[in-house]
């Protein structure tokens, strides 16, 4: 342990800047294959190496596979009622706050800060970027209230007022790859994010927190956002690069461990060991807020970075699209040769005899269908002044090349042109077509219990830790809302540490609404596939009909479409219409009530269930079933 006085700002600068650089050193190539990706997702390809006329036509195939997998994601949050849970571990405890309670709470912060949206953004992202890197955090916004009052010095003037109130509220941040540098090794030491920032943001921040920023060093930071990186940021979102004259700061914000840089141990200064603290410094080291303990509750890093396919001791990754990508930009090159190829069989390559011609200034702007060119004394009989040398043209080689390059794109990037909604070829049989999809529905599988059970429960989980650290501090109307009065200033009264203890020992987040909405397109698919074995057969449909019901079966339907029942329930005037068209029928039947059932004759034949009170005398029964 290393015991440093007034040099120890200076060792922590030497320290983080090292930290900056390993982590850039590890990740270079990782860096190198994202901005392929992106560059691809944006139809960007270099065609510096094409002449002037030749085609430079881009086929979205990554980009198109990347919002189908990302849009099927975002639908299991957008539509389900519910998914997620707050489950207590802790069986007959009572509790300050119910776990529907903290739902309540946190679905209202999820909402304000919208959620969903953040997380297709971070599903996207994990695919062409090989993380999906969300940082949990809150800021201080104002709650407005708007109210009328009467104005004392005019008669029946009313005059509007705004009340503001500051209240905290959650963020999620989505992180670049590029502004992200966690510890290489795997060791998880440190965490660190480069933050773009304007000027007077930073000033600001730092003078209402003078507590823990240096204001003077802030104040007098010199500009020095990173070019490179301003084009690299615009070229992920696709928009062009701008330079105005905005005075954005590029800062650096730590979280972990400082190791001394001669010694290799803890730094240590004025009784605060440097481990799991959190400071911030400018691009070229000075650090502007010094370290200190992390503030948050939970005591972890505000970031959550989760791959989507991890590799063996690895840090970043792997992303889905790197080899969607790279074949890509392969079958664009095909591509275009073929539409090359096509335009020159149309309009082909001529050579032109000039010294033949009577007057070779009429095809100085071309030459026009249906034009005739005299020709001069010297054009021997027979010869042609303008003539046709085509040196290629298509061919199946072409065409089977290119099919193959959009199988492999397809397999590549975990998908298939049905599922693209292209139609199969002639000679697919309907069983390859859903073994194909069988297949890729469980790699989707796999992304999805990824995204459920290693990112969106611990984001959850950091989200009410975060909540519960600062719930005094959310808006009173707003819980009132939530809770009721009464709850609310009950909660109101309680400590935010007993609150925190309280809620987040023993509890456990499940999410699973992702992998419910995908479960129910496949639960309709054994159905439906049920319904067509059983109608091919009336031995098996009588045999389903005196074991199972019919009303539950159409429930269980209604349910894997993810059709709202209530929409389609009859409605009173329509029930008392059936029971009047009810009564009718057992008038007319001499006094029987008939059911539905009674109307369906293969129900109608079956032997009746025990205990339903049936009239019908058994035996009688028998001998008509025997006839």
């Amino acid at each position: 342990m290393t015991k440093s006085t007034g040099t120890s700002l200076t060792a922590v600068a030497l320290t983080l800047l090292s930290y900056k650089k390993d982590a850039e050193d590890g990740r270079r190539d990782r860096m190198d294959l994202n901005n392929d990706n992106f560059n691809t997702y944006h139809s960007k390809q270099d065609y510096s190496h094409k002449k002037a006329g030749q085609s430079k036509e881009f086929l979205p195939k990554q980009s198109v596979a990347v919002d189908q997998l990302t849009s099927s994601i975002q639908l299991g949050l957008v539509n389900a009622d519910k998914w997620y849970e707050i489950e207590d571990k802790v069986k007959n405890r009572k509790r300050l706050i119910t776990g529907e309670e903290m739902e309540k709470i946190l679905d209202r912060q999820l909402e304000k800060d919208d959620y969903d949206a953040h997380v297709a953004d971070d599903v996207k992202s994990g695919l062409l970027g090989a993380l999906m890197i969300t940082k949990s955090h809150g800021k201080t916004v104002q709650d407005k209230e708007f109210l009328v009052v009467d104005n004392d010095e005019e008669e029946d003037q009313e005059e509007l007022q705004m009340k503001t109130t500051d209240i905290w509220q959650l963020k999620h941040s989505l992180v670049r790859q590029e502004d992200y540098f966690p510890d290489p090794t795997g060791a998880g030491l440190y965490e660190m994010e480069r933050i773009y920032i304007d000027k007077h943001s930073l000033v600001k921040l730092a003078e209402e927190n003078s507590d823990i920023f240096d204001v003077e060093m802030v104040k007098n930071l010199e500009i020095q956002e990173e070019v490179d990186q301003t084009q690299k940021k615009a070229e992920e979102t696709g928009q062009n690069v701008v330079y105005s004259q905005r005075k954005r700061l590029e800062v650096y914000e730590f979280y972990g461990t400082i190791l001394d840089p001669t010694t290799g141990m803890i730094i240590e200064e004025d009784g605060l060991k440097y481990e799991n603290v959190t400071c911030m410094m400018s691009r070229d080291g000075q650090i502007f807020m010094k370290p200190r303990k992390n503030p948050f509750w939970h005591q972890e890093s505000p970031y959550t970075a989760t791959p989507i396919i991890r590799v063996p001791n690895g840090v970043w990754g792997k992303a889905i699209m790197d080899d969607a990508t790279q074949l890509n930009l392969a079958a664009n090159e095909v591509f275009n040769l073929m539409l090359d190829a096509g335009i020159m069989s149309v309009f082909g390559i001529k050579q032109l005899r000039e010294q033949w011609m009577a007057d070779p200034d009429q095809v100085s702007d071309g030459i026009a269908p249906g034009d005739t060119i005299p020709v001069n004394s010297s054009c021997p009989p027979g010869g042609k002044v303008l003539e046709r040398v085509d040196t290629g043209s298509l061919n199946s080689e072409a065409m089977n090349v290119f099919n193959i390059l959009d199988k492999e794109i397809n397999s590549a990037a975990k998908t298939n042109s049905i599922r693209l909604g292209g139609l199969p070829e002639r000679q697919t049989k309907a069983t390859e077509i859903i073994a194909s999809g069988q297949s890729i529905n469980t790699t989707f599988d796999s992304i999805v219990k990824i995204l459920e059970t290693q990112h969106i429960r611990k984001v959850l989980k950091k989200d009410w830790m975060l909540v519960a650290q600062h719930i005094n501090d959310l808006g009173t109307k707003e819980m009132e809302v939530l809770l009721g009065e009464e709850r609310a200033q009950i909660i109101k009264r309680m400590s935010n540490k007993r609150i925190f203890a309280d809620t987040v020992s023993g509890r456990q987040f499940n999410v699973f609404g992702l992998s419910t909405t995908l479960n129910k397109v496949q639960d309709f698919q054994k159905i439906a596939s049920f319904l067509q074995t059983l109608a091919g057969n009336p031995f098996l449909m009588q045999i389903f009909l005196q074991k199972f019901s019919g009303n539950k079966l159409l429930a269980e339907i209604i349910s894997s479409l993810d059709i709202d029942a209530k929409k389609i329930e009859m409605s009173e005037d329509e029930v008392a219409g059936n029971q009047a068209m009810q009564e009718q029928l057992k008038a007319a039947a001499g006094g029987g009530t008939p059911d539905n059932e009674s109307q369906n004759p293969q129900i109608a034949n079956r032997p009746p269930e025990s205990g339903t009170g049936n009239d019908i005398d058994k035996a009688e029964l028998a001998n008509q079933s025997r006839i």
